[in-house]
């Protein structure tokens, strides 16, 4: 058995080792060294984040919209506060 202490890497380290392997262009051999996690792990990792890719660029536009109306008390059809409010002194 290894003497080595198995590490566990947050969500927001992960992205930052990847990141700095796609947008830098830091070789993967040296990222798996400088962080002591075998090149298997990091492929792993971009693996899961290539094939998560579609939900992190989504059109959420409508979803938020949608809640930004249930916050502020209006529907869709009836507009915002703002409008409501720009209307008052005369904008648009």
């Amino acid at each position: 058995m290894s003497n080595h202490k198995r590490r566990i890497y947050t969500t927001e380290k992960k992205a930052a080792i990847l990141r700095r392997h796609l947008v830098e262009k830091v070789p993967v051999s040296y990222l798996c060294h400088e962080f002591g996690i075998q090149p298997s792990v990091f492929y792993t990792w971009q693996r899961q984040l290539f094939d998560n890719v579609e939900s992190a660029l989504k059109d959420g536009r409508k979803g938020r919209r949608a809640e930004a109306s249930a916050l502020s008390g209006t529907t869709e059809g009836q507009g915002s506060r703002v409008q409501a409010g720009e209307k008052e002194r005369g904008h648009r």
